[in-house]
């Protein structure tokens, strides 16, 4: 038995079975979700930025000829994305489509991104940025960093430092409004994916854990060991990620407090990016078809 429901799918092997939502997506790399529809990036010269409805259909192309788009973030209008090249822009669509439009130069390969009410933020070479959502003049927030993933909510950036010694990786954060970058984790092996609650900061890191820390600092505990994670993402009960692997690749997921993990999905091939809605997890698997998927949570 599974021991959640499945929505309908079967339950095999004790897992509920995954759903495909899209395949032949090279280089499918970062993924978002609505309440609609679930949109990714096509990572490759010349790439795409696609949507499809989330109940399933026929992926659509909102955006052709970019230049390695690499992350993507969602809000009610707009897709935003980065394009990963050396002086790549930030970009957005509407969301139904149309004509792109340039917000910004992003800098030396700008490399994950995040939204706000009012901005986008970004992350490039040793740079944290922003610019209004309808485009301007970049700010820079915070220099003389490695940032790896970005996330914000209504009064601070959040963003995973690499270090050049693995093992002096932080967990960061600033003001949006700019000023002294403070470090709320200090002493991490290589943090990569970041995530948020109300209260919290949630990252992945290559010594195989997960972790949580306050907003404010202090403590970090750790949630999870010995996986491989990438991409980490929440909701108000639990923490989900990646462990990015090759045929044996897995979507899992262990309780904010912590706990012993469950894996949602197996045989994986290079999961990704990861996204969660009310019902479903997200991901997209890097391989050389390109899948999109969801499984229930």
């Amino acid at each position: 038995m599974c021991g959640r429901s499945c929505l309908e799918q079967p339950c095999t092997e004790a897992l509920c079975e995954p759903i495909v939502l899209a395949t032949g997506q090279p280089d499918a790399s970062a993924i978002a979700v609505d309440a609609d529809s679930v949109y990714w990036t096509n990572r490759v010269y010349e790439g795409k930025v696609m949507k499809l409805p989330i109940g399933g259909g026929t992926p659509v192309s909102l955006v052709q000829e970019q230049n390695h788009p690499i992350d993507i973030a969602v809000d009610a209008s707009s897709v935003y994305w980065v394009n990963y090249a050396q002086m790549g822009d930030v970009m957005k669509v509407p969301v139904g489509g149309g004509t792109s439009m340039s917000l910004a130069n992003g800098g030396n390969y700008p490399s994950r991104i995040a939204v706000s009410a009012t901005s986008i933020y970004w992350t490039s070479s040793g740079q944290v940025k922003k610019v209004p959502i309808a485009g301007g003049a970049p700010t820079t927030l915070a220099e003389q960093q490695n940032p790896v993933d970005i996330a914000v909510d209504s009064t601070s950036v959040y963003w995973t430092h690499y270090d050049d010694d693995i093992t002096m990786g932080r967990v960061m954060k600033v003001s949006i409004g700019g000023g002294i970058p403070t470090s709320l984790a200090e002493g991490q092996v290589g943090p990569t994916g970041i995530a948020l609650d109300a209260d919290n900061v949630y990252w992945a890191s290559d010594d195989g854990t997960v972790r949580r820390v306050s907003k404010d600092g202090g403590g970090h505990t750790i949630l999870a060991e010995r996986q491989y994670p990438s991409a980490v993402a929440v909701d108000d009960v639990n923490v989900y990620w990646t462990n990015y692997d090759d045929d044996t690749g897995l979507v899992m997921k262990v309780a904010k407090d912590g706990g012993t993990p469950i894996t949602l999905a197996a045989g994986q091939k290079y999961p990704t990016s990861i996204a969660v809605d009310a019902t479903y997890v997200y991901w997209t698997n890097y391989d050389d078809s390109g899948t999109v998927m969801k499984v229930a949570k």
